[in-house]
């Protein structure tokens, strides 16, 4: 039965033949008089008055002449569309195989065929039986297809054709339309902890919402897990998809309520526009996606409108992505490193690695310019394995040209302490390039030691025992409290250059660098100072017992041949320094 119309079977059929011929509209109306009223029949010999018909009649079913053999003749009416919900269609021939007829059925989507020469009542109900059946059973599989099964709401493949529909008619009416990208932030933690089941409520609480501001649900679908789709139609200027964005925004501050309690989720909405911003549908789904993680940038419930430009920062990202991940096999990191000095003798005790990207064509890469992308792509796990082996294998080089055995320091984002397998890598490192633990330090912030508080300090424990060091960076500008460094096994401290550059001319500053000296010496700590760069910020730490500072005034980061000809130098000078003692006469004489 005819799923558009489920009152057919209780009244006769509606049928509309198009056929130019009136032999064989009587050749129709004398079959249709021998079916005792189950079909009602009218005419029209043209597909153009056809149209006109349609438009202003229900219809259940077509008989459809191709006189002109078209390839598609059902195309002819213009009745398929996105959704389906076109009249099932049966195509009238003077003659056809049963070949011809299946291709009609299944190439050209026909809903049965009539061969006009052997035509018979028994043959004509036949026909209709089966169109109507099939067309109820592509229904049922468009919808099974084109569904999504939570929601009720389209799926990403059937909202795609309808926005390609809509984008259509906007360039015939000479209209504008958006396409709003909207992103539920923090649904999959919330899907992960609570379960499937609260986590579908959600989505069917979010479709009920976005419902409350759209014309119908024709303009909505589910596009990925956590995203939804909308179309705004009908536009005369782009500032108008703002009450729909006002709207949304409003709708989604409020919790949601679940049995469990309420849960308050973020929303990211972004928005493109035809033809003001894309003329293809890809772009116009690209710049929904490029905006709406924009909009993610800002917590809460926030908005973002695609403007020129922000496509070729988006793609500039992505190939920068791209290189990294090659830069990591092809060898095009390096490891650069800035001295630390003890306070009194400014001799280097350590240095502290960090890294660098000779990039194929945009040169030399400071850390600022893809450790973002590396954090939030998780690529700087990968890429700390990496400085880690680089650093023990600088460390054996140091000790196979007999230099001063210095310490090489080098940081650990959160990201690595989030990784399970770090201990165990580490050690495989240690264990692969022969390098003494001991003449590595790890670099931690206090940020990342209070996000996984356990984790972290469970593999600070576990890489001491070994035998690397651990040192606090950037102290001062986090959360640790005395309790916290008192349990952790740390070697050292790291004020951050905020406060040491201030020092010396700030008395609170001064107060401040104090105190953490203090601090770090009563918990048998030292103290190194980040940051300096005057000679009256040397002569403020030594006056207040400050170990090892670290600083332009030393020297900048440089690469490791740099670092070997400074304790070159350091260790020559030493030498002779040695000597003039052990023979002060023959150093007079000279």
């Amino acid at each position: 039965m005819n799923k558009d119309n489920p009152q057919a079977a209780e009244r006769p059929l509606k049928l509309l033949l198009v056929h130019p011929s009136p032999q064989a509209l009587s050749l129709f109306k004398l079959l249709v008089g021998r079916a005792e009223g189950r079909y009602q029949l009218d005419w029209c010999p043209d597909v153009a008055s056809a149209q006109e018909w349609l438009s202003l009649h229900w219809i259940d079913l077509i008989l459809l002449n191709n006189t002109q053999r078209a390839d598609r003749p059902i195309d002819q009416l213009g009745l398929n569309n996105a959704d389906t919900s076109s009249i099932p269609v049966v195509v009238l021939a003077r003659s056809l195989s049963l070949s011809q007829g299946q291709r009609l059925i299944h190439d050209q989507g026909a809903a049965d065929y009539l061969s006009v020469l052997q035509l018979s009542l028994d043959s004509f109900e036949k026909a209709m039986h089966h169109a109507l059946e099939r067309h109820e059973q592509r229904g049922i599989l468009h919808r099974i297809s084109h569904q999504d099964i939570v929601t009720g709401t389209a799926n990403r493949q059937l909202f795609f054709q309808r926005l390609q529909l809509a984008m259509t008619e906007a360039s015939a009416t000479q209209k504008s339309l958006a396409m709003l990208q909207l992103n539920l932030d923090g649904f999959q933690k919330i899907n992960d902890s609570l379960g499937n089941d609260l986590g579908d409520d959600i989505l069917r609480e979010t479709v009920q919402r976005l419902l409350l501001t759209l014309p119908s649900i024709e303009h909505l679908a589910r596009i990925s897990d956590n995203q939804f789709g909308i179309l705004v139609k009908g536009m005369e200027h782009r500032e108008q998809v703002m009450t729909t964005v006002f709207q949304l925004q409003q709708l989604f501050s409020q919790p949601y309520t679940l049995d469990t309690g309420q849960i308050n989720l973020g929303c990211s909405i972004g928005a493109s526009f035809y033809p003001d911003t894309a003329v293809t549908l890809d772009e116009l789904v690209r710049q929904a996606g490029i905006a709406m993680h924009e909009a993610k940038r800002h917590a809460g419930v926030s908005h973002h409108l695609f403007e020129p430009g922000m496509d070729s920062k988006t793609s500039a990202a992505f190939s920068l992505e791209a290189d990294f991940r090659r830069a990591l096999r092809r060898n095009e990191l390096r490891l650069f490193y800035q001295p630390r000095v003890d306070v009194r003798s400014e001799d280097i005790l350590a240095a502290e690695g960090l890294i660098r990207w000779q990039h194929p064509t945009r040169g030399l890469l400071n850390p600022a310019e893809f450790i973002p992308m590396a954090e939030r792509t998780g690529l700087i796990v990968p890429m700390g394995y990496w400085v880690i082996h680089q650093a023990c294998q600088d460390a054996n080089f140091l000790r196979s040209q007999g230099l001063p055995a210095i310490q090489l320091s080098i940081n650990l984002s959160f990201r690595q302490f989030s990784d399970p397998m770090l201990t165990r890598t580490i050690t495989r490192i240690f264990e692969t390039t022969r390098a003494d633990p001991a003449s590595i330090e790890f670099e931690l912030t206090e940020s990342a030691m209070m996000k996984s508080e356990q984790q972290t300090t469970q593999c600070i424990r576990e890489l001491t025992e070994l035998g690397a060091c651990f040192a606090l960076d950037d102290f001062g500008t986090g959360y640790s409290s005395f309790a916290h460094l008192q349990r952790l096994p740390l070697s050292r401290l790291k004020i951050d250059k905020s406060f040491v550059q201030e020092a010396a001319d700030c008395p609170d500053n001064e107060v401040i660098v104090r105190a953490m000296i203090s601090l770090a010496h009563n918990l048998r700590m030292q103290v190194v100072a980040e940051g300096v760069e005057t000679p009256e910020q040397l002569l403020f730490l030594r006056q207040y017992r400050c170990n090892q500072a670290q600083g332009f005034l030393f020297g900048r980061p440089q690469p490791f041949s740099v670092l070997c000809d400074l304790l070159e130098g350091q260790q020559y000078q030493r030498q002779s320094t040695s000597q003039e003692l052990a023979n002060p006469r023959q150093s007079s004489n000279s």
